[in-house]
């Protein structure tokens, strides 16, 4: 009895002894693992890692546990089950927006990308964007003029004018979408899908390149950002000042053209930039309406005169020109040698090609595209070709620019 007193003792002085040791492995094991980095593509934060092989049984002295088969008599390892396919990780601070079904571009780090290059007097800053980075996006949000329409779960893509990039077998893009017409580039594919390999990073064209969400009441705007877009009011309309056509007049000297006449089309205000003061965004245009040119005897005598559109923004100290283009009048006329008679002035109103022919500037609403409080502007342009849409948005430094455009 004696014997087992002590033997009992003992066991319980390495018990309390290991206590601490069992706490801390304990600790180790719910706090260890890794965390993929920002932007790390292999492994998604929930992503389970594989599974170690199993471990042999070390001897304990020189025999084997009661029970355990000798050496050579040691059974074939287990097989573990396959390691679940770990899925991209979705960097969230990516703010892609897109506009009436095209992909216009994104907010991130502060910053904007154009998905399309500008093709007038401003410059953007473009990215190239693949089908990987938006298709495995699950937080993508769609809103009409007015409403938000929904979080889509699937969407149908579409490619014309890009090349075969659905149908072509050496993607196999195809076979990723749940109905895909070999003879066609358009394909169902849910939101999110995950693609791996060269298909996550297959660049998508900035032309030609259209996403459908599925809604009857087709969305307008949708981004992937939780913050609403949608105006809290609308614009007015008010009269054009002196000021404002002073500042027209300056920049058509700018442009070269400043013969030009001073046509303020139209005059809105609405807090543009969140600041709880009014600005006023002037619309001035001597473009022709429905591809007409109608040019004076003065216009065409006088070599500085020319047709342009352009917007300028008041916030009460100056004016910001968000969107400004001109093209000066070249006729060919020998003035000193040439009368100018009525049939000679209809042959020069025809002369001018359309396609230097602005029809339209207007002003297309704004949204809240980033969520800094601020209002990005549309001006939509319309031309022989089709209609340019651009987007203004205020900078940290108070001053406006175009900063996304697409055309359709």
């Amino acid at each position: 009895m004696k014997f087992i007193s002590n033997t009992y003792r003992t066991y319980r002085t390495h018990r309390r002894a290991a206590l601490p040791l069992i706490a801390l492995l304990l600790l180790a094991a719910l706090f260890g693992g890794c965390k993929p980095e920002s932007g790390d593509p292999a492994v998604s934060p929930g992503a389970q890692a594989s599974p170690a092989p199993s471990q042999a049984v070390k001897p304990s002295g020189t025999g084997f546990p009661s029970g355990s088969p000798a050496p050579s008599e040691a059974p074939d390892a287990v097989s573990q089950p396959p390691s679940p396919i770990p899925t991209p990780y979705i960097d969230r601070s990516k703010n892609y927006i897109f506009f009436e079904g095209a992909l216009l571009g994104s907010y991130e780090d502060g910053k904007w990308y154009s998905n399309m290059p500008s093709f007038y007097d401003f410059e953007v800053d473009t990215k190239a964007y693949s089908i990987g980075d938006i298709l495995c996006r699950d937080d993508l949000n769609a809103y009409s003029d007015s409403a938000f329409l929904g979080t889509p779960g699937e969407v149908t893509l579409s490619f014309s004018g890009g090349g075969a990039v659905l149908s072509d077998p050496a993607k196999n893009l195809a076979l990723k979408a749940l109905s895909a017409p070999v003879s066609s580039d358009r394909g169902l594919f849910l939101l999110p899908t995950f693609l791996g390999g060269e298909l996550y990073g297959l660049e998508i064209s900035p032309f030609g390149a259209e996403w459908d969400f599925g809604y009857s009441n087709k969305d307008r705007v949708a981004l992937t950002a939780a913050h609403n877009p949608l105006p809290k009011s609308s614009a007015s309309l008010s009269a054009p000042s002196a000021k404002d056509a002073s500042a027209v007049l300056s920049e058509l000297e700018k442009l070269g053209i400043p013969g030009a006449p001073v046509d303020i089309r139209y005059v809105y205000e609405l807090d543009f930039d969140g600041d709880g003061t009014a600005e006023r965004l002037i619309i001035a245009q001597n473009s022709p309406v429905d591809g007409e040119v109608a040019l004076s005897a003065r216009e065409v005598l006088v070599g500085d005169s020319g047709t342009y559109v352009m917007a300028l923004l008041n916030n009460g100290t100056g004016y910001s020109v968000l969107f400004s283009h001109g093209i000066p009048y070249y006729l060919d006329i020998d003035l000193y040698s040439e009368e100018l008679t009525d049939e000679r002035l209809e042959e020069l109103r025809t002369s001018l090609s359309a396609s230097d022919i602005f029809s339209e500037l207007s002003y297309g609403g704004v949204y809240e595209l980033n969520g800094d409080g601020s209002y990005e502007i549309r001006l939509s342009l319309k031309v022989s070709e089709g209609v340019s849409n651009h987007f203004a948005s205020r900078g940290k430094d108070g001053g406006w620019s175009i900063v996304m455009t697409t055309f359709s």
